[in-house]
C-alpha cells in the first residue's frame, strides 16, 4: 500500500476500536449525577466540576488593580466544560466537551467570552438532547456507531494560535478552526487530503523560526506515531509515520533545536477487551516494564534512536535542549505510575475527594552511549510552561502549578523557576482558590516580563485572571480581573499579543 493508501485507512483508525459500535453497553451515568450533587454539597471546591453555562460574556471585568501598560492581547484557553446532558454524567473529567475561552486585556480592562467548540458531536448531542457516543472513559448503552476519531471529537485540551488562525485540540482526532473574535467554530481542519482526520495531538511545539511540530498516535490497531512539520505559513512540510508496537497513550513530547523525542510509557491496550469496558478501562500498567524513550532527527525524520529508562508517568514536558557533547537534556514532571489518569478524575465526577498525587519535576539526561540519567529538581508541580519558544535550549524562566492548600487537593500555588540562577519563587492563592495553568508573556522586545494566569475561587463562585510582574513575582498579582461567573476548570491555554 503506497504512503497516501496507508493514511487514508489510517485515519480511521484511532478510536474506532477504542469507541466502536461493539461498545452499547454500559452503566447509566444517573446515579454519577445524583452523586456529584450530594458530594458537592458537602465539599463546595467540587464547583470546579460544574457543567458551564451555554455561553459567557463579560464587556468590563472587575478590576483589582492596574494592568501593565505594555501588557495587550488575549488569553485563550480551553478545558472541559460540558460534564452532563439529559440527566447522565460523565465518568471521567477528560470526556467533556471543550468551551474555548477568551480574556481580552486592552485599554479599557479585561473582558471575556466564552463558547462551546461546536464538534460534530457536540451538535448531534445538542440536537438530540442527550449523550449519543461514548467517551474516553464513559461507556454508553446504546451508543451511536463511530465512523471515525471525529465523531467522538470533544476539542476539549488546548488551544493554539499558528499562522493567523486559532485552533482548539483534543488527543485524537482533527484540530478545529475557532474564529478569534467571537469564538465561533469553523470545522477541523484538514493539513493536506490524505492526513484527513489523522490525530493531531494537544500540544504542539513552535519552534523559533515558527516551525510547528506536532505527533498523532494510534494504539487500537496499527500502533503508530504520526508526525507532522508545519511551516510558519501553516502549510504541511514534512511528515511520517513510524510503527511502535506496543504503542501507548502519550499527552506531550520534547523539541529541541536537532530533535524531537517522544516518552513511551509501560501503558498497554487490550486489544481483546470486553467490548463494554471503556477505552480508559482497556489500559493497564506494566510496572516491570522500562518506558521507552524514541529521539527523532528534525532534520531527517528516519533517523531514530530508542533508549530505556524506569517506568514513569508524564503528562507534561517542559523545556529540551542539545550540549555539544551530543546529551539531550530535558525536564519532566514525571509521577512514579499512571495512577493518576484513572482513579482522581473519576472521583471528581462521583462527588468524592481523592488523593491526587504530586508531580515531581525531574532533570532527565539522554547520553550519546544511549544511558538515561534522572535528577529530582525538589519542586512539586504541574502544567510547566517556559519563557521562550521550543528548542531555544535551557528556559530562562518556567512556571508550574502546585500543591499547597488545606482546604482542597487541587493545585493553590505558582512557582517560578529561574532557569539561569536555578532558584525558585512562589505565590499562594487563598485556600479557597484553585490554581489553572500559568503562562509566561514577553513585552515587546521578547524579554519575559509577566505571568497570566486564571484561579477559581469556589467560596466566591467566580473566576479571576491574574496578572505577575517577574521582577516582583512573590508579591503576588499586580492586577486581578474578576469575571461575574465561576468557569469550569480548564487545562491549557496560550497568550496571542495584539
Amino acid at each position: 500500500m503506497n504512503r497516501r493508501g496507508f493514511l487514508t485507512a489510517a485515519a480511521m483508525l484511532p478510536l474506532i476500536g477504542a469507541f466502536g459500535p461493539g461498545l452499547v453497553f454500559g452503566a447509566e451515568a444517573g446515579p454519577i449525577f445524583r452523586a456529584f450533587r450530594e458530594g458537592r454539597a458537602k465539599h463546595p471546591w467540587l464547583t470546579a466540576f460544574d457543567t458551564a453555562a451555554a455561553a459567557y460574556d463579560c464587556e468590563n471585568c472587575e478590576m483589582e488593580g492596574r494592568l501593565p501598560a505594555g501588557l495587550r492581547g488575549i488569553l485563550y484557553r480551553n478545558g472541559p466544560a460540558m460534564h452532563e446532558k439529559g440527566g447522565r454524567r460523565y465518568r471521567h473529567w477528560f470526556d467533556g466537551d471543550g468551551m474555548v475561552q477568551a480574556f481580552r486585556l486592552g485599554e479599557q480592562g479585561v473582558s471575556h467570552r466564552g463558547r462551546f467548540v461546536e464538534t460534530a458531536k457536540f451538535v448531534a448531542e445538542k440536537k438530540a438532547g442527550r449523550m449519543l457516543y461514548p467517551g474516553f472513559a464513559t461507556p454508553l448503552q446504546d451508543a451511536l456507531p463511530v465512523a471515525g476519531p471525529d465523531s467522538v471529537n470533544v476539542a476539549n485540551i488546548n488551544v493554539i494560535s499558528h499562522a493567523g488562525r486559532l485552533y482548539a485540540l483534543w488527543e485524537a482526532g482533527s484540530a478545529y478552526e475557532i474564529a478569534p473574535d467571537d469564538l465561533k467554530t469553523l470545522g477541523p481542519k484538514i493539513w493536506t487530503p490524505e492526513m484527513r482526520g489523522m490525530p493531531f495531538s494537544a500540544h504542539p511545539h513552535a519552534d523559533r523560526d515558527g516551525t510547528l511540530w506536532n505527533f498523532g498516535y494510534e494504539i487500537t490497531r496499527a500502533d503508530m506515531l504520526v508526525l507532522y512539520r508545519i511551516d510558519a505559513g501553516g502549510t504541511v512540510r514534512g511528515h511520517a509515520v513510524i510503527p511502535v508496537p506496543g504503542m501507548a497513550p502519550i499527552h506531550d513530547f520534547v523539541v529541541t533545536e536537532r530533535h524531537l523525542v517522544f516518552l513511551i510509557p509501560p501503558l498497554s491496550h487490550d486489544h481483546n477487551r470486553d467490548p463494554r469496558r471503556s477505552f480508559l478501562d482497556s489500559l493497564s500498567w506494566d510496572p516491570d516494564a522500562p518506558s521507552r524513550i524514541l529521539v527523532v532527527d528534525k532534520d531527517d525524520l528516519s533517523r531514530r534512536r530508542w533508549l530505556e529508562m524506569p517506568a514513569n508517568w508524564v503528562f507534561h514536558f517542559a523545556d529540551g535542549w542539545d550540549e555539544r557533547d551530543g546529551t539531550i537534556r530535558l525536564h519532566a514532571c514525571t509521577y512514579e505510575d499512571a495512577e493518576i489518569l484513572f482513579t482522581p478524575f473519576r472521583a471528581v465526577m462521583r462527588g468524592e475527594v481523592p488523593a491526587i498525587p504530586a508531580a515531581r519535576m525531574r532533570r532527565i539526561a539522554l547520553h550519546p552511549d544511549n544511558r538515561v540519567t534522572v535528577e529530582d529538581s525538589g519542586i512539586a508541580g504541574e502544567f510547566p510552561r517556559t519563557s521562550t519558544p521550543a528548542g531555544s535550549g535551557v528556559a530562562p524562566y518556567m512556571v508550574l502549578a502546585g500543591p499547597g492548600s488545606s482546604a482542597h487537593p487541587l493545585p493553590n500555588r505558582i512557582v517560578l523557576w529561574d532557569g539561569v540562577k536555578e532558584q525558585a519563587r512562589g505565590y499562594r492563592y487563598g485556600d479557597t482558590e484553585i490554581a489553572e495553568e500559568h503562562v509566561i508573556v514577553p513585552d515587546r522586545n521578547g524579554r519575559a516580563r509577566w505571568v497570566l494566569g486564571t484561579s477559581h475561587d469556589f467560596a466566591a463562585r467566580r473566576t479571576r485572571l491574574n496578572v505577575f510582574e517577574i521582577a516582583g513575582f512573590a508579591d503576588g498579582p499586580v492586577c486581578r480581573a474578576t469575571l461575574p461567573y465561576a468557569l469550569p476548570l480548564g487545562l491549557h491555554g496560550n497568550f496571542v499579543a495584539v
